[in-house]
């Protein structure tokens, strides 16, 4: 059969390679998009003029293992992270931008890691902390870890310059 006086293989061999050729082009230009749309330009940062942070507080009474304390603060930063895009999606952004600095320091008791947080949501910062789910080395429910931010590094420091460094 002959479309417009071309054979059909030959048309549909065209059209498949107009296709396999554009097509990666515009997927690369929407990934383009969506890429600059997550970073700020330098403009951006001179709003502040601030670094951002975000701190894990982890509560050492408990005894946890390291590989407990690692998990602790993974879940404590992707928890910080989905508070952020909910509540301040452009500190969270020009967090990401600046390297997503994270800062892991120490606390002996539950009852100043939930100081912390109360301290944190007083000065508009944002947390999140981490509750156990028990399936393992603590009970169920159990307060493990604060994240702390993402925030303006000197907002952070105020409230949590005295802590130690894990």
């Amino acid at each position: 059969m002959n479309i417009g006086g071309l054979p059909t293989i030959v048309l549909s061999t065209l059209t498949g390679a107009l296709i396999g050729y554009l097509l990666p082009k515009l997927q690369a230009k929407i990934h383009k998009r969506k890429m600059a749309s997550l970073n700020y330009t330098e403009d951006d940062n001179l709003v502040s003029g601030d670094e951002y942070k975000m701190l894990l507080v982890v509560r050492m009474d408990l005894k946890m293992g390291k590989g407990k304390v690692a998990a602790q603060c993974a879940h404590a930063a992707c928890g910080g992270v989905e508070v952020a895009m909910k509540r301040k999606p452009d500190i969270l952004k020009k967090w990401r931008n600046e390297g997503q600095a994270k800062v892991v320091v120490k606390v002996q008791t539950e009852e100043e890691l939930k100081a912390l947080g109360r301290t944190a949501a007083d000065h508009g910062i944002l947390s999140y902390i981490v509750r156990d789910a028990g399936r393992t080395q603590i009970e169920a429910g159990s307060r493990t870890v604060l994240a702390i931010g993402p925030g303006e590094k000197s907002a952070i420091d105020m409230i949590t310059g005295h802590l130690k460094l894990l």
